[in-house]
């Protein structure tokens, strides 16, 4: 077998489209972080008109990168499936193919020397270091089907996984409407479980760019990034009733509608929304 094969192609396709939907997901999870673990930001948000549209995009977010990442885990004949490529990489022979395309392309390099003593010294440098490139290779392949194989059928992941491909199957990807169609988290399955499975993902893509594609990747450098820039966004992020909002200005207490806004109130009156004389209780304050 070589790294020209059908097992190998299909392989390298299904690596790449993991990759690409891990992408996905990684952009999804760190723009969510901020809103479930930033307190400064649920302070700033606090209790307003705005927490609102903050709870549904914190929802959105959520929901997006759990697609994102189940889609990575998915089952279906045509998709990523991340249980076949675990039985891909349980091939000796796919990852000795593999293993051995690390030497060939160290004793193919071309070696620029001054000298033929010099340039067969190098050759040698370079074939060492592509046999060790295939032993490392051949590790972080059993490593990724350590971490796949977590979450098979016997594994001690499973139970998370069970969960989330029921949500993802019930109630994301599609509804239920069958009785008693609630999905409901197993005694174990936590938030700490499905950020363990998370993070075990990103483990499992890292290692595989190096193993099928032969690429030194940080998917934690790119979390890093994505993280960075939610930072920046959120950080600006304040309900109505923080003072900088654009419509802080204090609240007026309307019968009928609780705590407006006094700007609110204001533009209503120039534009004659309402009569004034209609409230029967109006009482202003910051909060």
């Amino acid at each position: 077998m070589d790294v020209n094969s059908p097992e190998i192609v299909a392989l390298r396709r299904q690596v790449h489209a993991a990759d690409e939907e891990f992408h996905y997901a990684l952009q999804f999870h760190e723009a969510w972080r901020p809103t479930a673990t930033d307190t400064a930001l649920h302070e700033r948000v606090g209790r307003s008109h705005a927490t609102n549209t903050f709870n549904v995009i914190r929802a959105a977010l959520r929901r997006e990168m759990l697609l994102a990442l189940m889609r990575v885990w998915d089952t279906n004949p045509n998709a990523v499936r991340m249980f076949s490529i675990s039985n891909a990489l349980a091939d000796k022979r796919i990852v000795a193919a593999l293993a051995a395309a690390c030497v060939a392309e160290r004793r193919n390099a071309k070696i620029a020397a001054f000298d033929h003593e010099d340039a067969e010294a190098m050759g040698r440098i370079e074939i060492q270091f592509g046999e060790h490139q295939a032993q490392i290779l051949q590790r972080r392949a059993a490593d990724a089907v350590a971490i796949i194989r977590k979450y098979d059928k016997t594994g001690s992941g499973r139970q998370t996984f069970e969960y989330l491909r029921k949500l993802r199957n019930e109630r994301l990807a599609h509804r239920e409407v069958k009785e008693n169609a609630e999905v409901a988290a197993g005694p174990d399955t936590t938030d700490d479980d499905i950020e363990r499975f998370f993070q075990d993902t990103l483990q499992v893509v890292r290692l595989l760019k190096v193993v099928v594609e032969q690429t030194s990747y940080d998917p934690e450098q790119t979390a890093s990034i994505f993280g960075r820039n939610a930072m920046f966004f959120w950080a600006g992020v304040k309900g109505e009733r923080t003072e900088g909002h654009p419509y802080y200005r204090g609240f007026t207490w309307l019968s009928g509608e609780g705590f407006v806004p006094v700007i609110l109130l204001q533009r209503r009156l120039e534009r004659r929304v309402f009569d004034p004389g209609d409230f029967s209780v109006m009482r202003e304050g910051k909060h």
